[in-house]
């Protein structure tokens, strides 16, 4: 038998016997003593806001969306784990916190403060924006792992500033020995002797410096960089012209902090944040697992259960176990092979990529050889070796690679497959089999330096630079070959960013529904009764919906895809003075969810309000957070029928249904002063754009339904109408009704939503492109030729030009 499968067996054995053990009547409950027999639903409801309690008393305040909820680390991964969906998504991370300059509010209106990359400001500032997830860079340093991008000190922190004669220069410097930064290759620097004794007092590499941990926390700090300054940092040449660049940086009161005190401050301070380890070397793998095993977060959670190692390809090139069978042993690079069965207690997310091919090729991001000086020199101990989720530094195919890390201890795949259809692409194969069961995981990175000014080179287009790893010099950006955020989503649907303000404004679409997904309630006071929400299915996908115009009491409740229509919307009314219990009442009807009395049938039933206990129901996390089981107050589960249609309620000894509790907002989408409508009729379906001011009926407002493509369709809750456009090759837009999946029109209602800059509130809607163009995206963010211009064949931009106006930046989208 294969290893990893025999693991698997083991582990679906022990989650056996646990679902077991919980099912069986009268088993305690370690918080309280009590069996379940002897608990009521009041009880059992009621044991949720206790724990938040005792956290706030302790200091210790759950971290989530919002008050009142806590992010669950273990929810989230289970959910990367899964195939992409429309009901959550995309997932992100924060890479190297957020940082930089002039970065907005957070969403409690709270300002973001300048930080440098990976830094503890940037972590907090991460918080401010609620994000699930943060990924912090590593380095080793002189006694263990401190955060830091590049493999030296120059670039980002002041190492060099108390000699301004050492002060490293990424654009300028020139040493006495006449070196200067580079833009394509390896460093000649790091390829001789000479690096010891001339580069070092510039741009030591942080193993190489000789200081301690406590040194680098006490001592050195790190440099923010402000990319919107409009100060000349220097001019490098690409293709023998010069490009100017322009930034500033400035020294923040930020140190270099370590990885323990990284993962501690967070753990204190965030209890409920996931951390992603970005790691390129065997010894930086080894060392964090060693301060994982000393962290705990206030809550008593082990940093096992919320931090996720990420390492490159380079680094077990056998894969997880190298397809051994189990009377053989594990392949000698493999991650079991390197670190024993003991490394499957952890997280992993293994990257293959394109990225840092060896040799390096002219105008990428550089790695340093392992052999960049000799086997005499003092340095040669210090000098890490090649890193790079390349494809080519594995063994056997990409494919065999990807599924050998199929397992238990695996969270996803990250994937850089671009979403170019060749099949000579050996990351397509891999991709198409990994999002089979889950989501892939991919870094969104726009470039890290501008250009004062677009320069064309060699058939392309210069838009700035990005920094090398070695924090030697830096690579060109270029127009045609960038992507922009929304691209990026089409074939990612956990994204590690920069720009987060820009990538949160992006999303103004998903973050309430993803956040409420991977949440659980630590606080029932604070659960909202105010909004309306839709209930969701967490196996299917569907939601609960009376069907029909059929409200009277005794009406069923049954499954259905979501649509957007009031016949699937849910409030919550707490009854009595409880926070815990509720009648769950269906929006149009104003009836209550019911177990009914008697009969044959255990379908789930509407009824008139009243104080029987069968309308009573609380929410409970089973095992994950942000999906709940609906529990009737006489130990009733609801759960979905193995029909897929009805819904049904079982014995509190039975299976456990699980739902997300999703709540469902109107939009508008206005342009300027003028709001997009279905017309003054309904039987016209035409699209109109109206004056906003006293139109205020529902035919203006749309419910958004995101699509498991990253895309969205806007449908009006009054006609059941969508946004359309009229056919392939048209430039009209109309109303239509909701394609089912599998429809050939469907796609003509899937529209992307998209922004450039994070300073406006506008946007622009766009048809979803049927390919990726090869010379790459085709959407032009700052000018727009003629309103309702078909776009590379397959994206139509939706203006409002078509009633008769100019067209300019006031005619962006505002959604609200």
């Amino acid at each position: 038998m294969n290893a990893k499968k025999w693991i698997k067996q083991a582990a679906l054995f022990s989650v056996s016997l646990s679902l077991f053990a919980s099912a069986m009547p009268g088993v305690t409950h370690a918080a309280s003593g009590a069996t379940s027999s002897d608990m009521n639903a009041s009880q059992l409801a009621a044991s949720a806001p206790v724990a938040a309690q005792a956290s706030a008393t302790t200091g210790c305040v759950p971290y989530g969306p919002e008050p009142g909820y806590q992010y669950d680390p273990n929810t989230l991964m289970k959910l990367m784990g899964k195939p992409r969906t429309g009901t959550y998504g995309p997932f992100l991370s924060a890479h190297r916190g957020v940082w930089g300059t002039n970065l907005g509010l957070s969403p409690s209106g709270e300002p973001l403060q300048d930080a440098a990359e990976n830094s503890i400001t940037a972590i907090d500032n991460t918080a401010k924006l609620k994000f699930e997830m943060v990924e912090l860079d590593v380095k080793e340093a002189e006694d263990g792992l401190v955060l830091m991008h590049d493999y030296t000190l120059g670039r980002t922190t002041t190492a060099g500033w108390d000699n301004p004669m050492y002060e490293w220069d990424v654009f300028n410097q020139v040493t006495p020995n006449g070196d200067t930064p580079q833009y394509e290759g390896n460093p000649s620097q790091l390829t001789e002797e000479s690096f010891g004794q001339i580069i070092i007092d510039y741009n030591p590499l942080v193993k190489m410096a000789g200081w301690t941990i406590k040194y680098l926390e006490d001592n050195v700090h790190l440099k923010i960089f402000d990319k919107y300054s409009s100060k000349s940092l220097g001019t490098m040449k690409v293709g023998g012209v010069d490009v100017s660049a322009v930034g500033e940086w400035k020294e923040s009161t930020d140190t270099v902090p370590s990885l323990r005190k990284a993962l501690q401050y967070i753990g204190d301070h965030y209890p409920g944040m996931t951390v992603v380890l970005d790691l390129r070397h065997l010894d930086e793998v080894k060392s964090a697992m060693d301060v994982i095993d000393q962290v705990k977060n206030c809550q008593g959670t082990p940093a096992m259960d919320w931090v996720i190692l990420k390492p490159f390809a380079n680094i077990f090139p056998d894969g997880l176990f190298g397809h051994n069978e189990i009377s053989e042993p594990p392949a000698p690079n493999s991650l079991v092979g390197l670190l024993g069965f003991g490394a499957l207690d952890y997280k992993w997310i293994p990257v293959v990529s394109n990225r840092l091919v060896e040799p390096n090729p002219p105008g990428e991001p550089s790695v340093i050889p392992c052999n960049s000086v000799s086997d005499t020199s003092p340095y040669s101990y210090y000098t890490p070796c090649p890193s790079g989720p390349d494809v080519s530094q594995i063994k056997g195919s990409i494919l065999d690679y990807v599924s050998d890390w199929n397992n238990p201890s695996v969270v996803t795949i990250e994937n850089g497959y671009n979403g170019d259809g060749s099949d000579t692409n050996p990351l397509k194969a891999a991709y198409n089999y990994a999002t089979s069961y889950s989501t892939n995981m991919q870094s969104w990175r726009p470039a890290d330096v501008l250009a004062k000014a677009p320069v064309f080179v060699n058939g392309k287009t210069v838009i700035g630079f990005n920094w090398k790893d070695d924090g030697m010099g830096a690579y060109p950006v270029y127009k045609e070959t960038a992507k922009d955020y929304v691209d990026a989503r089409q074939t990612a649907g956990i994204l590690t960013v920069e720009d987060a303000p820009l990538v949160l404004k992006n999303e103004l679409l998903t973050r309430d529904a993803t956040q409420r997904a991977i949440s659980k309630v630590v606080d029932w006071n604070q659960f909202d009764t105010s909004l309306f929400y839709k209930i969701v299915d967490a196996t299917s996908g569907k939601v609960l919906e009376v069907p029909g115009n059929y409200y009277d009491n005794g009406a069923k409740v049954v499954l259905n895809d979501y649509n957007g229509s009031d016949a699937q919307l849910w409030n919550f009314k707490r009854v009595g003075s409880s926070s815990t219990v509720f009648h769950i009442v269906h929006t149009v009807s104003g009836q209550a969810m019911d177990i009914p009395v008697g009969g044959n049938s255990n379908q789930v039933q509407i009824f008139e309000q009243n104080e029987h206990p069968n309308l009573e129901f609380f929410l409970d996390h089973p095992a994950q957070g942000g999906m709940f089981a609906i529990n009737n107050v006489q130990a009733q589960h609801i759960v979905p029928s193995s029909d897929g249609y009805s819904v049904i309620f079982t014995p509190g000894t039975s299976e456990v249904g699980q739902w997300f509790v999703i709540p469902v907002y109107d939009r508008v989408i206005a342009t300027k002063d003028l709001v997009i409508s279905y017309g003054d009729k309904y039987e016209d379906n035409n699209v109109y754009v109206l004056p906003q001011s006293g139109n205020t009926f529902s035919k203006y407002k749309f419910r958004v339904i995101t699509n498991a493509n990253g895309t969205y369709t806007f449908i009006n809750p009054v006609t059941m109408q969508v946004l359309a456009q009229y056919g392939r090759s048209s430039s009209n837009i109309f109303f239509a009704q909701l394609q089912l999946e599998g429809f050939f029109n469907k796609s003509l209602q899937e529209w992307e939503v998209g922004s450039s800059s994070s300073s406006t509130l506008t946007y622009s809607i766009f048809r979803r492109k049927a390919y990726y163009s090869d010379n790459g995206p085709s959407r032009e963010w700052g000018s727009f030729t003629t309103p309702g211009t078909i776009i590379n064949d397959d994206s139509l931009l939706l203006l409002p030009g078509w009633y008769g106006k100019p067209m300019d930046e006031s005619w962006r989208f505002t959604i609200k």
